[in-house]
């Protein structure tokens, strides 16, 4: 993503990555990438919340089978 905008949808792709290896996939330093995301209002990196909820899934769907 060096040298062009990082939109919305390139966060969301990563936000099951801790917030260090996101940036180092989006080549952009974790202050840059913190930045990027109060300019979309996005207050914490959400990875451990989506890790949590994809766990939370596979536990309920092992109980539904």
């Amino acid at each position: 993503v060096k040298g062009k905008a990082i939109v919305f949808e390139d966060l969301v792709g990563l936000f099951e990555l801790p917030v260090k290896e996101a940036a180092r996939q989006l080549h952009i330093s974790k202050t840059t990438l913190k930045k990027i995301c109060e300019d979309f209002r996005i207050e914490r990196w959400p990875q451990r919340k989506v890790c949590f909820v994809s766990i939370t899934n596979k536990i309920g769907q092992s109980f539904k089978s």
